[in-house]
């Protein structure tokens, strides 16, 4: 890690440079791709906070949507690649095992 990810993780810089860090967290995650299967918030929330540290994350999504419709989605989904797969299809399978 360089200097400025072990600074931000130990809580060293000072307010002024707040971008700098925040530009730092965000990229903490870099090259890391998480499947997110997650509904209603816990799931949705935990990919969420992984996209903003800089992970890749694909949210599936049944055919028909989302189980859960609200306009929290939005928010939780941010950051976030959307597919709707059916998973009790072949086809589906196939799809998330590429993914796997």
């Amino acid at each position: 890690k360089n200097s400025c990810c072990a600074h931000c993780l130990r809580g060293k810089m000072s307010a002024a440079p707040a971008l700098k860090r925040q530009a730092c967290l965000a990229q903490q995650l870099s090259g890391i791709v998480v499947v997110d299967f997650g509904h209603y918030v816990a799931g949705p929330l935990v990919g969420r906070l992984l996209a903003d540290q800089g992970a890749e994350v694909i949210k599936i999504d049944p055919p028909d949507g989302p189980r859960w419709h609200s306009e929290a989605n939005r928010t939780l989904n941010h950051g976030k690649h959307m597919m709707q797969l059916d998973l009790k299809t072949p086809a589906g399978l196939r799809q998330i095992r590429q993914l796997l």
